[in-house]
């Protein structure tokens, strides 16, 4: 004997599915939104008359922030230094990594926690999720105002 198919289950699964995929897509894009909503955003910029500068481009403050730099022909990051948070749209200068350094790099916090790391090489700068600096302890981190 040959089962009917029911449409009234066949519409009731189709909307089920619906259902849980725009609730999971809504729940997706809220965090998105919410994320980029206070993404900060580092770029470190020179300019002939200012120096070099930590400028934040983003939608949110950033926290936590550690500027570093290399030499030519060094692996080593050099004077680590911690600054104050940057709010958006907000400038800091760094005159400590002096005119022409290889590389700069700035990691930082958004407010939900999440670390980003600035690199700044052959005048092009990435922006990587996470931290890709080293760590390290507060005894070997400079303060800014030290260095002005």
């Amino acid at each position: 004997m040959k089962q009917k198919i029911n449409p009234e289950l066949i519409i009731s699964v189709i909307a089920l599915i619906v259902a849980i995929s725009s609730t999971v897509a809504a729940i997706y894009f809220s965090r998105v939104s919410m994320r980029t909503s206070v993404l900060p955003t580092l770029v470190l910029v020179y300019e002939a008359k200012k120096g070099w500068e930590v400028r934040n481009v983003g939608n949110g403050p950033a926290l936590n922030v550690t500027i570093a730099h290399q030499r030519h022909n060094s692996d080593t990051w050099e004077l680590p230094t911690r600054l104050y948070p940057v709010p958006k749209d907000e400038t800091v200068k760094v005159p400590w990594v002096g005119n022409n350094p290889d590389k700069i790099a700035a990691v930082y916090s958004d407010v939900h926690n999440n670390e980003y790391t600035s690199i700044t090489d052959e005048d092009l700068t990435t922006i990587y999720l996470g931290r890709v600096l080293p760590v390290w302890k507060q005894s070997e981190l400079g303060r800014v105002w030290e260095h002005m």
